[in-house]
């Protein structure tokens, strides 16, 4: 298996935070922070808590880790945009992220980066704003094109 950081040379893998990444595994759904402290515990693992807190800030910020918040506001970490690119909706309030489809918007970035002369990448789309619990009124889930 490739881990997201193997593809990042620029990312110090201490051993920390190298079981940090093995206990995230591949999991589609993501899990918080004190869920992967359990599974390293489960598994054995000195690692503390607030190293796992640590080593995950790091592995957000070098782009080996995605963090999205659920519809309950709990902060879940993935192993990824790496691997897995999410598009999102997010609330600048709460932080809520939802996850939409982006075709278009993927489309329309291919369509400028060649016009420009770039070579396409996996662009990351989130598209900020209030969601309806924040902002108090019912706003659509899905953006239609």
């Amino acid at each position: 298996m490739t881990r997201p950081a193997d593809d990042h040379p620029d990312v110090r893998l201490t051993p920390q935070r190298r079981a940090v990444l093995d206990a995230l595994g591949d999991s589609a759904e993501g899990c918080t922070a004190a869920e992967l402290f359990r599974r390293l515990h489960e598994q054995g693992s000195p690692v503390g808590l607030s190293t796992v807190y640590r080593a995950l800030a790091s592995l957000v910020d070098a782009g080996v880790v995605d963090a999205v918040r659920d519809e309950e506001g709990r902060q879940l970490f993935h192993a990824g945009p790496v691997n897995r690119p999410g598009h999102y909706l997010v609330c600048r309030q709460c932080g809520r992220h939802l996850p939409i489809e982006a075709r278009p918007v993927l489309r329309w970035a291919a369509d400028k980066a060649a016009e420009h002369g770039f070579a396409a990448g996996e662009p990351l789309v989130r598209l900020t704003g209030r969601c309806p619990r924040c902002a108090g009124e019912g706003l659509p889930t899905t953006f239609r094109t």
